[in-house]
Parts: C-alpha cells; structure tokens; sequence
C-alpha cells in the first residue's frame, strides 16, 4: 500500500501539470504609441548607495559617524519598442496595422504583452478586441 500513494499522487496530478503553458503568463500594461514606438510605463527596485550619518557610542559618547549603506529604491521609467518590430494583433489573431493601434491606443490604453506568441490558454479569457503585443525575443523559461 504505501507504494501506491505515490502512483496515486502522480497519476492525479498529471493532468494539472500538462495544462500548464510552456511561458509565463503575459503583462498587462497601459501603452500608446509615440514616435514610431509603442511605450508605456513600469518601475524598477534599484539598489542605491548613499551615506547615512549614525550614531555610535565611542568611550562611553555618543558620536555621530558617517557610513556607507546600501537601499534599494522604486523609480519609474518608460519602456519601449520600434512598432515595426512588434506583431500586434487583437485576440483573435487579426494584426492591428500601426495606424489604427494609434487610433485605439489614444491617449492610453490596456495592452496585453507577451514574449513569443501568446498560449491559447490566455487567448481565451480576452475579449476579442484586446490588443495583444509579441514583444521580440525568446520566451522566458518557466520557473
């Protein structure tokens, strides 16, 4: 019997593994179109050096030093690609020419990112307008 468990176990949960995509799931952001390029906005933890005075007891004083520390910091910043070298489609599959992604876009507006195509799996919980971006490059591996 105590054999069996572990057949029972991975016999189970088979099936969950394999519906599981080969990439990680894709990126919602808001984006337009500016120069030429699709941009939008996302924020970074950055490690920061900087000097901090501390106070540290020297023969029985209390003294001030300066010492050297490291933080980490949030800072925003843009991200952007070339539209020509992206392919943009709506969830159907149908690409979206620049010109009316910049139209649809406006101001900004939601856009689905994703590296190499996007799974099917994702495709279908999206309206069939949503603009969906393959952004160049190898899919991640997934962890």
């Amino acid at each position: 019997m105590p054999r069996l468990v572990p057949v029972l176990v991975l016999a189970l949960t088979a099936g969950v593994a394999a519906a599981q995509p080969a990439s990680p799931a894709p990126q919602l952001v808001v984006a337009k179109v500016s120069g030429g390029s699709l941009v939008w906005g996302t924020t970074d933890v950055v490690p920061v050096t900087v000097e901090k005075a501390v106070p540290v007891i020297r023969d029985g004083q209390t003294v001030t030093e300066k010492v050297t520390v490291t933080e980490y910091r949030t800072v925003e910043k843009a991200v952007g690609f070339k539209l020509k070298e992206l392919r943009v489609t709506d969830a159907t599959g149908r690409a979206i020419p620049a010109d009316r992604l910049a139209t649809r876009l406006g101001d900004g507006a939601a856009v689905v990112l994703h590296t190499g195509p996007l799974p099917e799996v994702y495709r279908r919980v999206l309206k069939d307008d949503a603009v969906v971006v393959e952004l160049p490059g190898r899919p991640a591996p997934q962890l």
